[in-house]
């Protein structure tokens, strides 16, 4: 599965890349290319050997884990907005953008605390009270800002490919976080499942949002199509 995942990353990372080139003529099409630029550092950490190799390098215990879960969420949030932007809901889009910055910052702070304890947060089923509020705040969080892309797929009409990618991204997401956050919450009854199924949907995580990525490059590489457009239906208001 490590090698599946290696893979997935190198593609999240190669389509992060090739965006880059309409990042002057395109300014639209940021967004997207900043979440997939996230997605695949976040995701370096992901992987146990390399976050471990990362950790041994550091004083600091769990750095590599904290930085994964700040950049993820931070990615996340940024794309909740970008689809708040695209409703033209202007409340929507400041409160992802303050959770991405809050909810960061708060990880960083409990995450101090719980070292500081001499907390094991790297380890589900080792928390202290600390590190267990900590999976917990980033599990609600992770799953409260993938609801709007998820409810995007379900309202846009006509159905788009890229509703596919955007409705694989979110559930993923919600799947991962809430199998995290039960864990958390029940080291006895899913820490196992957790750390079985952790890098397969981290993998699904990447896979989709690479796909997102490469089907809104593909639109925009089209002649005459420089400024983008919708590609997830027809929306009330605004556009990619």
């Amino acid at each position: 599965m490590e090698s599946v995942f290696a893979i997935a990353l190198a593609i999240t990372a190669a389509v992060a890349l090739a965006r880059l080139a309409l990042w002057c003529d395109a300014p639209r099409t940021r967004p997207i290319t900043m979440v997939l630029s996230l997605l695949a550092i976040g995701a370096i950490f992901v992987e146990p050997q390399w976050r471990d190799g990362v950790d041994s390098v550091f004083v600091t215990r769990g750095l590599a884990g904290l930085v994964s879960d700040v950049v993820l969420l931070v990615a996340v949030c940024l794309l909740c907005a970008h689809v708040a932007r695209v409703w033209d809901n202007e409340w929507l889009r400041r409160a992802a953008l303050v959770i991405g910055v809050a909810g960061g910052l708060a990880l960083v702070v409990v995450h101090a605390i719980a070292e500081h304890a001499g907390a094991r947060r790297g380890y589900t089923g080792q928390l202290s009270g600390p590190a267990t509020v900590y999976g917990i705040v980033l599990s609600v969080l992770l799953i409260a800002v993938n609801v709007a892309p998820l409810i995007t797929v379900a309202l846009a009409r006509p159905a788009a490919r890229g509703q596919f990618w955007f409705a694989a991204s979110a559930l993923t997401w919600i799947g991962l976080a809430g199998l995290r956050g039960a864990a958390t919450a029940d080291p006895d009854g899913f820490a196992d499942a957790f750390w079985q199924l952790r890098l397969p949907l981290d993998t699904l995580v990447l896979l989709s949002g690479a796909g997102l990525g490469l089907s809104d490059l593909r639109r925009k590489q089209r002649p005459g199509n420089c400024h983008g457009e919708r590609i997830l239906g027809k929306w009330p208001s605004g556009s990619f």
